[in-house]
C-alpha cells in the first residue's frame, strides 16, 4: 500500500466561539438550519414525484418510501505532533498517542461532517494510516448515532456507533 499523501487541503482547526454562552446559540442556529435543509431537500424530492407537475391531469405522483442521502468520505489519520515525536517518550507512548489521537480525530470530523453537510443524514467513511494508507477505521454512521451516543472515550463512542477498528497494544491492525 502506499501512503497518504501530505496535507492536500487546508487544516481545519476547531471552532473558535466567542463570549460564554455564545457557543450554545450558535448550536442552537446550525441544528435550525440543518433541520430546514433537511426539510428543503425532502420537498424538493417529492415535488420531483409528484408527476402532476407535467401538466397531467391525474392528480396522484410517486409516493416517497425512503430517502437518504449519503456521503462517503475517506481520509488519512494525522501523525503524531512533531514536538511529541522528539520529545523523549517511550515508543509505546507515541503509538497509543497515535491510537488516541486518531480515534479523537475520526470523532470530531463525523460530528463537523454532519454539521456542515446538514442534507446528509448517513456517513460511510474510512480512516487510512498515514505511513502505509492501510485502512484502520471504517464505518458507516448516521447523523442520529452521532448525535445520542454517548461514551466516556472517543474510542467506545465509536465502538458503540459500529465503527470497525482493531487495536494491539494500541497499535492499528489493518482492516481487510
Amino acid at each position: 500500500m502506499q501512503s497518504c499523501p501530505a496535507n492536500v487541503g487546508a487544516h481545519v482547526g476547531p471552532a473558535r466561539i466567542g463570549p460564554k454562552g455564545h457557543g450554545l446559540m450558535l448550536g442552537k442556529i446550525r441544528q435550525w438550519r440543518s433541520g430546514l435543509a433537511r426539510r428543503r431537500l425532502l420537498r424538493r424530492v417529492i415535488k420531483s414525484l409528484a408527476l402532476n407537475t407535467r401538466g397531467e391531469v391525474r392528480a396522484d405522483g410517486l409516493s416517497l418510501k425512503h430517502l437518504e442521502n449519503r456521503l462517503t468520505v475517506e481520509w488519512c489519520a494525522r501523525r503524531v505532533h512533531p514536538w511529541s515525536r522528539f520529545i523523549d517518550i517511550p515508543r509505546e507512548d507515541s503509538v497509543q498517542m497515535f491510537a488516541e489521537q486518531c480515534l479523537d480525530d475520526a470523532n470530531a470530523a463525523l460530528e463537523r461532517l454532519f454539521s456542515a453537510v446538514p442534507d446528509c443524514e448517513v456517513i460511510d467513511f474510512k480512516v487510512l494510516h498515514p505511513q502505509s494508507g492501510a485502512k484502520i477505521l471504517e464505518g458507516t454512521v448516521t447523523r442520529s448515532e452521532v448525535a445520542t451516543v454517548s461514551a466516556l472515550s472517543a474510542g467506545m463512542k465509536l465502538k458503540k456507533m459500529g465503527v470497525r477498528y482493531h487495536l494491539s497494544d494500541w497499535r492499528f491492525e489493518s482492516l481487510s
